[in-house]
């Protein structure tokens, strides 16, 4: 199973790659992606790890959102919230790429001159948000069983996660297994940045707002 969500998974990146670079340079960063991190180990050798599934849920995760992104329909936006909440059920973290609609919403928001659309949207938001929590509902009882509450979790967590101190110059940098000391792929494919921005400017910049909070 994880095998087979990682191939998907990376399917999907690849098909999204090619909307904006060409093909062969899509195909290179899908295969440095697989072969550059730790994808073949975790769905090979620790395929009870959530990676697998991570990777395709985030990827349909994104690609529904761009391919979708000027329909402003109820349906779009429920549809957003089942992915959205399968993909908090791979890792609850991915939680944080809410953040690119959330951009979106808040741009037409307060783009919309009358009352009445800015209605619609509070409603078509609402039901964003409800589709996610009754989708994830399931590991909020588990949590709610195990720990006490629906949003709690281990311990451990909550001792690595601390917004008032962020690391992430140790995270990046760090010569102990920092993101970029371990995977420098990671700064080959930081290059194409700037390609996708002069494509989609406002998509990048919430993409990179996502990722920032994601780190």
């Amino acid at each position: 199973g994880s095998i087979l969500f990682a191939v998907l998974g990376l399917w999907l990146v690849y098909r999204f790659s090619a909307k904006f670079y060409p093909r062969w340079i899509s195909l290179g960063a899908t295969l440095a992606i697989t072969f550059g991190f730790a994808v073949i180990q975790y769905v090979s050798v620790e395929p009870s790890t959530a990676h697998g599934l991570t990777i395709l849920t985030v990827a349909a995760f994104i690609t529904y959102f761009y391919n979708t992104q000027n329909d402003n329909s109820f349906k779009k936006w429920a549809a957003l919230g089942i992915l959205g909440g399968l993909m908090m059920h791979s890792r609850w973290q991915e939680g944080f790429f809410f953040i690119i609609p959330l951009i979106y919403w808040l741009r037409d928001f307060l783009k919309a001159k009358q009352w009445s659309a800015r209605g619609d949207l509070i409603l078509k938001g609402i039901i964003f948000v409800a589709v996610i929590l009754i989708v994830f509902s399931p590991q909020m009882l588990v949590w709610d069983a195990l720990y006490g509450g629906p949003t709690r979790m281990p311990d451990t967590v909550y001792r690595i996660i601390d917004f008032a101190h962020p690391l992430l110059f140790q995270f990046l940098f760090s010569f102990q297994h920092s993101l970029f000391v371990s995977t420098p792929i990671i700064l080959l494919a930081m290059a194409g940045i700037p390609f996708l921005y002069r494509r989609e400017k406002f998509f990048t910049l919430s993409l990179f707002i996502a990722l920032l909070l994601h780190i």
